[in-house]
């Protein structure tokens, strides 16, 4: 898979649902009967994701939030959303 690019924005694909369960976030795929769970960082990348904001902003916001180094912030979140996107969860925003 291609790397993603940073200003790369990424939304839930189409009869993808999420909701918080049991202290994680399960995410179903509704066209394969598969779940997935997330932890609460995980879950809070994936928020993130949901709210239209770009793997840089993402980024950028949580390093600021959790007062880590942004590269280890950086490869967390870039190593998250390979994974989602290999897995038809997140696909990248087309249009305006």
């Amino acid at each position: 898979m291609e790397s993603l690019a940073g200003d790369t924005i990424l939304v839930p694909a189409t009869d993808i649902h999420a909701r918080p369960f049991d202290g994680e976030l399960v995410v179903l795929d509704l066209k394969s009967n598969a779940y997935f769970g997330l932890d609460d960082i995980g879950a809070r990348i994936w928020s993130e994701f949901a709210q239209g904001f770009s793997l840089d902003d993402t980024i950028l916001r949580l390093a600021e939030e959790f007062d880590a180094p942004r590269s280890e912030i950086a490869a967390d979140v870039h190593e998250l959303a390979e994974r989602l996107v290999e897995a038809g969860l997140l696909v990248p925003k087309s249009g305006p």
